[in-house]
């Protein structure tokens, strides 16, 4: 996988797609429709007052292409429509699914940003410019949440 150095603080996510797919960034937003910097949220900081990028509009970059993404959430919460109690379960083999397998990490950072990178089933290719072990990714980003796998259809 080729590293990719996401051109501003709103597109981690489709540069994560774009190293997974060994496409150009450019390529993935002409197919999308639009670059994610529209201002949806003027009262909130950047980057999370932008439009950013949905994963409907990952998913559709993958189908042409002859691949999907699965989602595998590490943290499910569980809510009781009648009590509307609501119950946190972790799944113990997070990991086991993502290392043998390519795909998306998505993670919040210890001031609740969402992040998302790209996983060869060994290392985290970061949009923010580098590769690294997912020991020294969970120690800098505090919580990932989800693994999108990608799987040719």
């Amino acid at each position: 996988m080729k590293l990719l150095r996401q051109p501003n603080r709103w597109s981690c996510t489709v540069t994560a797609l774009a190293m997974l797919l060994d496409e150009s960034v450019k390529t993935l937003v002409e197919e999308i429709g639009h670059d994610g910097s529209e201002n949806l949220f003027q009262d909130a900081p950047e980057p999370t007052n932008r439009r950013g990028f949905i994963l409907d509009e990952l998913i559709r970059c993958c189908w042409p292409r002859g691949y999907t993404l699965t989602p595998y959430n590490r943290v499910v919460t569980l809510c009781n429509t009648h009590t509307n109690k609501r119950q946190v379960i972790e799944t113990s083999d997070f990991w086991d699914v993502a290392k043998s397998n390519r795909g998306l990490l998505t993670a919040h950072n210890a001031q609740g940003k969402g992040h998302m990178v790209a996983w060869d089933g060994c290392k985290i290719y970061d949009p923010n410019g580098k590769v690294v072990d997912p020991v020294d990714f969970k120690l800098n980003i505090a919580t990932l949440y989800c693994f999108f796998r990608i799987k040719s259809i």
